[in-house]
């Protein structure tokens, strides 16, 4: 488990990092072209979550985050019997969800500013969160079709789960 905990707690770290760095260098709602059209660095003060919703309120999310942590945590124990890519995509998925909980905490916001024009802008800790839902959903399907069709020891070893 600890490979996972050092991968989430570098999501963490790589968040926070970027976000002082764009706080310390940018104003709120500055932005920096880099790919003209496509992609530049936006400061923003995100009061919500996701796509906007929940704007300012920020002690529901706060407390949405702890209970998502709480249930991890009673559960903890029964993560070695899942695959490698959930237990990856759950590591990333914490990561991402631990620093946007510490922007809440520490700051009332999310500090925002991948802006990839005509998409809301988002940081690392979003990214992670993506990614990691994304394997979670693909581990437990992959391995929903292979338990369905008989062949779950087909499955490579990274799909199987158990004390690995």
């Amino acid at each position: 488990m600890l490979p996972y905990l050092l991968i989430a707690g570098a999501v963490l770290v790589l968040d926070q990092v970027t976000k002082w760095l764009v706080q310390a260098s940018m104003a709120p709602f500055q932005s920096i072209r880099w790919v003209d059209g496509v992609f530049s660095l936006t400061y923003v003060k995100n009061y919500g979550a996701a796509f906007g919703i929940l704007y300012y309120q920020t002690f529901l999310l706060i407390g949405i985050t702890l209970a998502l942590f709480a249930v991890i945590w009673v559960n903890r124990r029964q993560f070695h019997l899942q695959s490698r890519i959930f237990r990856l995509g759950l590591a990333l998925a914490l990561g991402g969800a631990a620093g946007n909980f510490l922007d809440r905490v520490r700051l009332g916001y999310v500090v925002d500013f991948l802006d990839l024009q005509y998409w809301p802008v988002f940081n690392l800790a979003d990214t992670g969160i993506v990614i990691g839902v994304a394997l979670i959903i693909y581990a437990l399907l992959r391995e929903d079709f292979a338990k369905k069709a008989g062949r779950r020891e087909q499955l490579p070893e990274e799909f199987r789960g158990g004390d690995q």
